[in-house]
C-alpha cells in the first residue's frame, strides 16, 4: 500500500497602494454672467461654471473634451459650445490651435 500526502501552502500578499491626491482649495473666479434664463440655460450655466473651474487647473482639458464630444459622441452643438467657451477663457486660448 502506498500513501501520498499533499501539502498545500497558501501565500497571501498584501499590496498597499498609496495615491497622491491633490486637494483643490480656493475657488476660481466667477464666470461672466449668462444671458440665458430657460431650463436649458441652467444646464449651460452649469457647464460654463464647470469649464471655468476646470480651466484653472487644466485649461487644455476643455479642448480635449470638446474634441472627444465631437469625434466620438458626434454631438456637434456641445462641441461647438465648449470651443466657444474655451475661446473666451484666456488660459485655454493657447491650446485652440492644437485641437481646432
Amino acid at each position: 500500500t502506498t500513501t501520498t500526502t499533499t501539502t498545500t501552502t497558501t501565500t497571501t500578499t498584501t499590496t498597499t497602494t498609496e495615491t497622491n491626491s491633490t486637494t483643490i482649495t480656493g475657488s476660481p473666479p466667477p464666470p461672466p454672467p449668462s444671458l440665458v434664463t430657460t431650463s436649458s440655460g441652467r444646464s449651460r450655466n452649469t457647464v460654463q461654471q464647470l469649464a471655468y473651474y476646470v480651466s484653472q487647473y487644466d485649461p487644455e482639458f476643455i479642448l480635449k473634451l470638446a474634441l472627444y464630444v465631437r469625434d466620438e459622441l458626434n454631438v456637434r452643438s456641445t462641441a461647438n459650445y465648449l470651443l466657444a467657451l474655451a475661446a473666451n477663457i484666456k488660459a485655454c486660448q493657447q491650446f485652440i490651435g492644437d485641437y481646432y
